[in-house]
């Protein structure tokens, strides 16, 4: 299925009332499978693209928000297992100046 044609999809869903099938179709854009490598600002603008495509549809607007969240949600879903791991950190057991004692003026 084209992507164009799903987030189409989205915006009918919206209108509709049909929440769960924004999901699905939420679910089905946001597959990690297929953003791996992408940042996560490129994950949320294609998130809000699909919400300014499913606008055009003129659904109300609690419609709207709803299908946002949805959207919004998947995206970051997604980018949580698509990111790269953090960095490891190393702390030491040792305080950086042992010998140095702050005084209060």
């Amino acid at each position: 299925m084209c992507m164009q044609m799903t987030i189409g999809r989205c915006g009918i869903a919206a209108y509709d009332r049909h929440t769960e099938t924004v999901r699905i179709l939420a679910q089905h854009i946001f597959v990690p499978n297929s953003w791996g490598g992408k940042s996560r600002a490129e994950i949320e603008a294609h998130a809000k693209r699909s919400l300014y495509q499913a606008q055009s549809d003129n659904p109300q607007p609690e419609r709207l928000r709803t299908a946002g969240t949805i959207l919004i949600d998947s995206a970051m879903t997604c980018w949580e297992q698509v990111r790269p791991a953090p960095p490891k950190i190393q702390i030491s057991p040792h305080p950086a100046n042992p010998g140095r004692v702050m005084h209060r003026s």
